[in-house]
């Protein structure tokens, strides 16, 4: 695609939500594009309910897979205060966030270490510190799909449908093929449609 620049993308999500899965995907995809990637992931408490944040880098010039603080240039929000956590650490001015709204609970908010904030206190918060929040229905479209637990791929394919990776939307959707498991290949491409559509229609209007 003629890419020649830098490009940093971070998953904020909680463990079993699907985060390393979408930074495997995009990594398989920018390869196949022909393009240098790196891939790395953090973890919260513990891998299932802990924090979860996917490390996606793209560009010539980038020697680690993690992002340097304040250097990010889009957020994937699977869950809405770990997309505010991530995104108040590493996320730079005008960065763009693309948020599924519907909150899951940390393991560390279950067991009383940290408590949780009003929703309307944290989408206040993510509209100061961002470029541009764009919120999709993911829980919502995950359903429409037939599996609810589709939503990490319907946010694939609102980010694809965003162009904000320079990556195709064809190439996503081969790596999604390759990347789960084969009896739920259909289903996830459903789901990632969902996500495209849903960007691609308040784009249109």
């Amino acid at each position: 695609m003629g890419f020649d620049g830098d490009c940093n993308l971070l998953v904020a999500g909680v463990g079993g939500q699907g985060s390393v899965l979408i930074g495997n995907i995009l990594g398989e995809a920018a390869i196949s594009e022909g393009l240098h990637v790196w891939v790395g992931e953090t973890f919260g408490m513990s891998q299932r309910g802990g924090s979860v944040v996917s490390h996606i880098r793209i560009g010539r010039d980038i020697l680690s897979p993690i992002t340097p603080e304040g250097e990010g240039d889009v957020v994937l929000g699977l869950e809405p205060m770990e997309a505010l956590r991530v995104a108040h650490r590493y996320l730079r001015m005008g960065g763009k966030i693309i948020l599924n709204p519907r909150q899951v609970l940390p393991s560390d908010v279950i067991s009383g270490l940290s408590g949780y904030p009003s929703i309307e206190d944290i989408f206040a918060a993510l509209d100061q510190l961002a470029g541009e929040v764009h919120r999709v229905d993911a829980a919502g479209l995950a359903e429409k799909s037939g599996n609810t637990m589709t939503v990490n791929t319907v946010m694939l394919g609102a980010l694809a449908a965003s162009r904000l990776l320079p990556l195709s939307l064809s190439s996503v959707e081969a790596a999604i093929r390759q990347g789960v498991p084969p009896k739920t290949v259909d289903v996830n491409l459903k789901a990632f449609s969902l996500g495209v559509n849903a960007v691609q229609t308040s784009q249109d209007s």
